[in-house]
């Protein structure tokens, strides 16, 4: 189950991937000879190499976070609900903000944006890619991307248990991610006929309703586990 859940929030976040990430795929297979982009053989292997690449970093994240998660447990008794209820206020933001309601919540990325201005300088530096071994450090730099979803994961990876727990977590996650971002990449022609069908507004709205119910889920599991530590 604590992997079940971070791939569906990977699934259901294909409206904000496609956005962020999609028109970041298409460009690349634009930027491709068209040998390569007119024939899937040749063209997967990239697609695959961009994206390992990018879940690559989420798993150092994930390990990262994990690890300093479990050492904050240790540290301080009430550190791991600490945790959570951190937790759960970056998944019921980001579904607030995957709906729309909650823009401000966008402001989160911030976190990350100054790393981000100095990777992305050496990202660009890649382009345009004409290897796999390219196309795999390219996604490595990818990977580094601000986005408040990618936080509200990390979050689960923090409370997890461990390093390798974080770990399994955000590969789980960047696998969910995997199948909107490589078909962005597949299909990039049809990229602004799929976005208009995810951004249509039931899904948008179900997708935002269902962050929201998980957090509220993840706070019950909170006030057991208070309860549990109080007796």
């Amino acid at each position: 189950m604590n992997l079940f859940v971070p791939f569906v929030m990977g699934l259901l976040s294909s409206t904000h991937c496609l956005s962020m990430c999609g028109p970041i795929a298409s460009t690349l297979t634009f930027s491709l000879t068209q040998k390569v982009r007119v024939e899937v053989r040749y063209l997967l292997p990239y697609l695959l190499a961009y994206n390992f690449g990018r879940i690559l970093i989420y798993a150092v994240m994930g390990t990262f976070f994990g690890a300093l998660g479990a050492f904050f447990f240790k540290v301080l008794p009430l550190g791991h609900l600490l945790l959570q209820g951190i937790c759960i206020i970056l998944i019921v933001g980001t579904g607030l903000y995957l709906g729309d309601w909650f823009p401000d919540f966008a402001r989160i990325e911030m976190i990350s944006i100054f790393l981000w201005r100095r990777l992305e300088i050496y990202g660009r530096n890649l382009l345009p890619v004409d290897s796999i071994f390219q196309a795999l450090v390219f996604g490595m730099f990818w990977g580094w991307l601000p986005c408040s979803l990618i936080y509200s994961v990390l979050a689960l990876a923090t409370v997890s248990g461990g390093p390798i727990e974080g770990l399994l977590v955000m590969v789980s996650f960047g696998a969910g991610t995997l199948p909107i971002v490589a078909g962005a990449g597949l299909l990039p022609k049809k990229l602004p006929e799929v976005s208009k069908c995810l951004r249509y507004f039931p899904i948008k709205q179900f997708v935002a309703v269902s962050f929201v119910v998980f957090g509220c889920l993840e706070f019950f599991h909170l006030l057991i586990s208070f309860k549990n530590f109080a007796d």
